[in-house]
């Protein structure tokens, strides 16, 4: 049995549209935090965001 990728060759397409946040969404809840050196990562979905906030 194979599988067949519904997705195969489509993952450009699907990043390009995807929608991302501004910088300084991440700026606004970075600015309350008085240590950076850990990060909860909850409810992201995808995790998308959480590349994001490799910048702080």
């Amino acid at each position: 049995m194979t599988f067949k990728d519904p997705f195969f060759g489509h993952s450009q397409t699907y990043a390009d549209a995807r929608p991302s946040s501004p910088d300084e969404l991440f700026e606004f809840l970075n600015s309350p935090c008085k240590h950076h050196d850990l990060v909860w990562d909850c409810a992201t979905g995808n995790g998308h965001a959480g590349v994001s906030w490799r910048k702080y």
